[in-house]
């Protein structure tokens, strides 16, 4: 089985990965770190599940320089209308590490973001939670929404 974590964070993605490793042992974790390698991934890969980030920039390359290009504060929603558009068959769980989100006037809290991913994709999400390095409630959440998805 494979899933495919679309992270540009390093420090959370080996998080993530190294508490998959652990707990879901079999489990094929294909990192990616923008919002095209990752429209990619899943595309080509076509993974049972995508770990999903909300924030993202639009190509791989060092989020301090401009190799990364334009940065998408909602580049997980991209990534969900782009699957939703094709057809793909996955289920998705945004893993943030921001509680609330803006674009230019518009603000919106997780649980807003969460309510309103859910009624425009219902077919492919599944849920969100807020990931903290500084805490591990996040793993709990992660294994519970896994362990409905994942076949037994």
């Amino acid at each position: 089985m494979m899933i495919v974590l679309v992270e540009d964070d390093d420090n959370k993605a080996r998080q993530i990965i190294s508490f998959l490793s652990v707990e879901f042992k079999g489990l094929l974790v294909e990192h990616r770190k923008s919002y095209t390698s990752g429209l990619k991934a899943i595309r080509e890969l076509k993974p049972i599940l995508v770990l999903l980030d909300m924030s993202l920039p639009n190509y791989d390359g060092e989020i301090s320089s401009t190799e990364g290009g334009k940065f998408r504060s909602y580049g997980g929603r991209d990534i969900l209308y782009q699957l939703s558009r094709r057809g793909a068959d996955v289920r998705v769980l945004v893993v943030t590490q921001y509680d609330s989100f803006s674009s230019e006037a518009n603000a919106k809290s997780l649980e807003t973001l969460a309510e309103e991913l859910g009624n425009e994709f219902p077919q492919h999400f599944i849920g969100a939670v807020f990931y903290s390095a500084s805490q591990d409630d996040w793993k709990n959440r992660i294994s519970d929404h896994l362990e409905k998805v994942l076949p037994k």
